[in-house]
C-alpha cells in the first residue's frame, strides 16, 4: 500500500517487473491527496526451478519521489 501524503494528485505513469513471469496490478492510477493505492505482484511459478527466487518491480510516478522499487522473495520446494 502506498499513500499520497502530499497535497497534489499523484499518477502512476508506468510500472515494470523484472521478468515476464510477474504481473503488476495497481488498484488505481490516480492517487488523490491523503489517499492510497494498493500494488500487487502476481508471480507465475510454473516454469521456476526449486529454490529461492526474487522478483522486483519499478514504479514511476509524477510525484516528488518519481521512482519506487519493490521486491519480494519466495521459495519453491
Amino acid at each position: 500500500m502506498f499513500y499520497n501524503t502530499g497535497d497534489q494528485l499523484v499518477q502512476l505513469i508506468e510500472y515494470e517487473a523484472s521478468c515476464n513471469c510477474t504481473e503488476i496490478e495497481a488498484s488505481k492510477i490516480d492517487i488523490e491527496p491523503k489517499d492510497s493505492v494498493s500494488i500487487k505482484m502476481v508471480v507465475d511459478t510454473k516454469d521456476k526451478h526449486k529454490g529461492q527466487h526474487k522478483v522486483t518491480a519499478t514504479l514511476k510516478t509524477n510525484g516528488q519521489r518519481t521512482f519506487y522499487y519493490l521486491s519480494t522473495t519466495f521459495e519453491i520446494e
